[in-house]
């Protein structure tokens, strides 16, 4: 069966359960990226909590409207620069991973290879208004997306993914980098047997400089060799002794 063909399934499955859930708790949802073009295992997955927004009456969709995604995704650049409406969320987190607001043509920001959705669709002015049933619901979906996905590697921007995660789908996770201010840190580790970092979302303050956090976005590539997931020991120790090589400037 044909990627676009899973993902059609499994979006019919999701407002099956999506749907009434909205009416019931009068709250929308929605995916952020389209996943209507995506017909291979995509390079990079990247997971927020859920969307940001006001508490409005439910709504029911059809999976072929859940697949199309966020109807301003395409307003989130204006010309290749992050857009002033999407510079918050978005924009620092294309930052943290890209180390600019630029677009970048050939990865991050093509669509059928990169994918940028939340661990729950549902939207809510701050995640700490999302119900049990809005993270179950949510979770499960986003452990059968990965599975369809195949992505080379995942980037949690959370504080929780792994723990939230682990009872939908096999999870291993340990600690590399912790922030003595903040206690904030960075874990890697993989999720369905696919390389994974998390650490929490840039919208929030790092006390670091600013060129640290796109470093070990990409260090975390340390973790796969030739397409085989070293031990997660292993992985920490190298992406530790590259660390000792960063100076704070």
């Amino acid at each position: 069966m044909t990627t676009q063909k899973l993902l059609k399934n499994w979006a019919k499955d999701a407002v099956d359960v999506f749907n009434p859930l909205s009416q019931t708790t009068s709250t929308q949802y929605y995916l952020q990226s389209p996943l209507d073009q995506i017909t291979t295992p995509v390079d990079t997955l990247v997971l927020g909590i859920n969307p940001h927004g006001e508490i409005s009456k439910g709504a029911e969709k059809s999976p072929e409207e859940f697949l199309k995604g966020n109807p301003k995704w395409d307003r989130r650049f204006e010309g290749n620069h992050v857009s002033r409406e999407w510079s918050n969320y978005f924009g620092k987190a294309h930052k943290m991973i890209c180390g600019n607001q630029e677009r970048d043509h050939l990865m991050l920001d093509n669509d059928k290879k990169t994918v940028w959705e939340n661990l729950t669709p549902f939207v809510t002015p701050d995640s700490g208004q999302l119900k049990p049933e809005h993270w179950d619901a949510g979770l499960r979906s986003t452990a059968d997306l990965i599975t369809i996905l195949k992505p080379k590697r995942i980037i949690l921007l959370s504080e929780s993914g792994f723990n939230r995660l682990a009872p939908y789908i096999a999870i291993e996770h340990l600690p590399i980098v912790k922030d003595t201010i903040t206690q904030r840190t960075i874990e890697i580790g993989t999720i369905g047997g696919y390389p994974a970092i998390q650490l929490s979302h840039p919208s929030r303050e790092w006390i670091t400089h600013s060129l640290f956090l796109p470093m070990i976005v990409q260090l975390h590539k340390l973790h796969a060799v030739d397409d085989k997931i070293e031990p997660l020991e292993e992985a920490a120790t190298k992406i530790k002794n590259q660390l000792r090589r960063i100076e704070v400037i």
